[in-house]
């Protein structure tokens, strides 16, 4: 990931980025703003310069890398898009010129509801504006913040997207070959196809009627090979 702290230049921006490239980086995370305080009560303030941004993503496109942004105010939000990120993360305040951005560009949304449970404005951070993004027809992705969530439960996110207004298969969609096309790894994961990973998981029930059920798998297969039974 690369911070901001400091305000470097962008050819400081995109020597970390060449590096983290180099050490072998699937992708390139910028943090385009500050933490939920910041972008709560200062919706415009940000961290970084849109040089900056664009050095990181002329980097990374030309190592074919993905880039996603660390973007939880409006104007943090806006400047990532119009840098060309494949992605927003924790995006709470997204206006509907940066909206409408982002269907033009295919930009997902990956919005960790779950990460910021217990924090106050945890509901500003997609159900205040779920209406207008959802309707929007963006692609959404599922992330949750790993490390801030405990790892394990990130199945509770699934959830937590559907209170926000997402039907069940929007969710596990984001979570499946949404997510899968936002790496660009499709070709080998994300759908049950011949050829693609043996990555397959069970419940006890139909996920599709009630979300919960992802957070109590009786059966997994990883690669092929079975490491859980009912």
């Amino acid at each position: 990931m690369i911070s901001t702290a400091g305000g470097p230049g962008e050819s400081e921006f995109a020597a970390r980025a060449r590096e983290d490239i180099a050490n072998g980086a699937d992708l390139i995370k910028v943090c385009v703003t500050g933490w939920p305080g910041d972008a709560y009560r200062y919706p415009d303030s940000v961290r970084s310069r849109n040089p900056e941004l664009a050095a990181v993503v002329k980097e990374a496109r030309a190592a074919s890398k993905k880039v996603v942004a660390h973007a939880i105010g409006r104007r943090g939000a806006s400047m990532a898009v119009a840098a060309g990120v494949d992605a927003l993360v924790h995006s709470a305040f997204v206006d509907s010129a940066t909206l409408a951005l982002m269907k033009q560009r295919g930009i997902y949304l990956i919005p960790t509801l779950t990460s910021f449970q217990g924090d106050k404005p945890r509901s500003l951070l997609f159900r205040n504006t779920c209406g207008s993004v959802l309707a929007s027809g963006i692609p959404i992705a599922m992330g949750t913040d790993a490390g801030v969530t405990p790892h394990g439960q990130n199945a509770a996110e699934l959830q937590a997207m559907v209170e926000a207004g997402m039907s069940p298969l929007a969710a596990v969609r984001s979570a499946t070959i949404d997510a899968a096309t936002l790496l660009g790894i499709s070709e080998k994961a994300g759908t049950l196809t011949p050829g693609k990973f043996a990555d397959l998981i069970a419940v006890a029930g139909n996920p599709l009627e009630d979300a919960r059920l992802m957070q109590h798998v009786v059966f997994v297969i990883k690669a092929g090979r079975i490491y859980l039974t009912p």
